[in-house]
């Protein structure tokens, strides 16, 4: 697997790498960077640099939690409720859980300053409106809507 799953090879050894990232999650090599008192192992910013260096050196295959764990993950640390701490980060941090992350609509592409899809609370829910058209790893990950609560 060393190298295999990178850009343009995410559907390569998918199994094998889902395995992978278990494996780094039961030894404590996700979320890194993460609080401690959210399972992270708290590394300085240097230590993080130096681990995912390492990684890259040593051909580490791509990873499969990389949205959950990059994205998903320190988002929920900061903005999520108790509940979705208590949900989520486990799973993300002992790898079962992973994300997928999706560009709001063709026109910006990832350009965030010309974004035309909005969302807005409707009670307890978000409504989204607008059109989108790409979401890295959809067909591994789960989309949650509910993932924030609403912030006036």
């Amino acid at each position: 697997m060393r190298g295999r799953g990178g850009p343009g090879d995410e559907h390569e050894l998918f199994d094998e790498r889902a395995a992978w990232e278990r494996a780094l999650g039961e030894a404590g090599w996700i979320g890194v960077g993460w609080p401690r008192e959210y399972g992270g192992r708290g590394l300085a910013l240097t230590q993080q640099v130096i681990f995912y260096e390492e990684y890259a050196r040593a051909r580490g295959p791509g990873r499969v939690g990389i949205v959950g764990e990059g994205l998903l993950g320190p988002t929920i640390v900061q903005f999520g409720t108790d509940d979705q701490k208590r949900r989520f980060l486990p799973g993300i941090l002992a790898g079962t859980r992973s994300g997928a992350r999706a560009t709001p609509n063709p026109t910006p592409g990832s350009d965030l300053a010309n974004v035309a899809t909005r969302a807005e609370a409707d009670g307890e829910e978000w409504v989204l409106h607008g059109q989108k058209v790409w979401t890295s790893l959809a067909h591994w990950g789960r989309l949650v809507l509910r993932a924030l609560p609403h912030r006036p």
